[in-house]
């Protein structure tokens, strides 16, 4: 077993470091975690193999943590020979199977056979890295400062961001509902949260159809975008 670090910066890439993407090896496969802008170029300089990447895990949605998946699901396809029908796992928050076909669909693209698993949270949960209480707490920030002008400027300015807010959340919603399964897409399944009774923390048992993995557990973060694993 071994780890190999593919990019390790955020935002954007530097001169001698790439934007996220690990790799851990487990007897000659590999189980990558997020893979962002030009992972593809940091995999020609690792052992990683290509045609052995089995799973793919999607921290969260941000680009930087997901731009370089399209083009790796395409090269994995041709790197595998005829005789490895494996389908090949992702996994990630809601939005990612959408994410996967309107990217590879509208390319015209043709990827290894896929199997996409999205962890959804409990319902009416209150996180506040959802869009709607990052709007909520920017419709409070005019409650502060002592001169009434300034306070209604913020109210105002507030208002229009959470607007903006809601509507991005809409168009979100909307692209996930307009995504239909792709010609390769052999599967997948919506994980529901499972909640503690006792903490009313909650994660998600992630599927493993590998013995060599005897679970993978995913837990949530507040972030900027919902739901960091």
């Amino acid at each position: 077993m071994g780890v190999t670090f593919l990019g390790t910066v955020s935002c954007a890439p530097s001169p001698t470091r790439n934007v996220s993407c690990c790799c851990v090896r487990i007897d000659g496969d590999f189980f990558m975690v997020d893979c962002g802008e030009a992972t593809q170029h940091q995999v020609l300089r690792s052992d990683v193999r290509v045609a052995k990447i089995r799973r793919i895990l999607i921290t969260h949605l941000h680009g930087d943590h997901l731009f370089g998946l399209p083009g790796l699901l395409c090269t994995i396809g041709n790197a595998r020979g005829e005789e490895d029908t494996t389908p090949l796992e992702l996994v990630g928050p809601r939005g990612l199977r959408a994410f996967a076909r309107h990217a590879l669909r509208l390319s015209y693209s043709h990827a290894v056979p896929l199997v996409i698993h999205e962890l959804h949270p409990p319902p009416n949960t209150d996180d506040s890295s959802t869009p709607e209480s990052i709007a909520h707490d920017h419709e409070h920030a005019g409650d502060q400062g002592s001169d009434a002008a300034c306070r209604q400027a913020a109210a105002d300015a507030a208002a229009a961001e959470a607007a903006a807010l809601a509507a991005e959340a809409r168009a979100f919603d909307a692209a996930i509902a307009s995504s239909t399964p792709l010609r390769n897409e052999v599967g997948g399944e919506d994980i529901a949260a499972e909640i503690d009774r006792e903490s009313g923390s909650w994660s998600w048992r992630v599927p493993c159809s590998d013995e060599r993995l005897s679970s993978i557990i995913a837990a949530p973060l507040k972030h900027t975008v919902p739901y960091v694993y």
